[in-house]
């Protein structure tokens, strides 16, 4: 799924991080995360997820001033 869902992302200029979380159903109980795995897989991303829109966030131009 990653390999061909990469190129189709790149194409939509989406930002992409080279990390993916993959669950399967016995990671679940009912709605309920039971997988300390998958919960550290889901932090790690989310950790860098965060550190890369901060990242653009700094690095955005200002706005352009409104002309009336």
């Amino acid at each position: 799924i990653d390999h061909q869902l990469r190129p189709l992302f790149s194409f939509l200029q989406a930002h992409t991080l080279p990390i993916g979380v993959y669950a399967t159903p016995a990671d679940f109980d009912g709605a309920q995360i039971n997988s300390t795995a998958l919960q550290a897989r889901i932090e790690l991303a989310a950790e860098r997820s965060a550190g890369h829109l901060a990242a653009q966030a700094i690095a955005a131009p200002a706005p352009l001033r409104r002309i009336a």
